[in-house]
């Protein structure tokens, strides 16, 4: 019974032991790379390919415009239009089909998260408050 007793006590010892020496969870490098950074990206880059404008901060007033995206995925997509051997978007046109090639989509994707990744530092502290609840 007592070895039973002290067999329990070095378990419930060693037990304890391991959970006071724990690491803290590792903590994401950057803001961006959290749950809340990420959905912010996210539901940023699908307002911007719905034609909505996305308001960083009110004050100063930051935004990443609807326009300025459309115009550089116009610029950038003329890249993919020129160099297609199978003339894809043509073919679409002439048919009266709409057209929505992979290769476009995932460069307004590409284009939309490099334009609202150059203002994180701003989204981080506007999203800052969002913590305290």
């Amino acid at each position: 019974m007592a070895s039973l007793a002290l067999r329990d006590q070095r378990a419930f010892s060693a037990a304890q032991h391991a959970w006071d020496n724990l690491e803290p969870p590792a903590q994401p490098d950057s803001w961006i790379e959290t749950e809340q950074g990420q959905s912010w990206l996210g539901e940023s880059i699908s307002a911007l390919i719905l034609g909505r404008d996305v308001v960083i901060t009110a004050r100063p007033r930051l935004v990443v415009s609807a326009a300025d995206f459309i115009t550089t995925f116009g610029e950038s997509a003329a890249d993919i239009y020129a160099y297609d051997p199978k003339n894809s978007l043509e073919w679409a046109l002439a048919r009266g089909l709409l057209f929505g090639g992979q290769e476009y989509q995932d460069l307004a994707r590409q284009i939309a998260k490099k334009m609202l990744l150059k203002h994180q530092d701003a989204a981080e502290k506007a999203h800052a408050w969002l913590e305290d609840y």
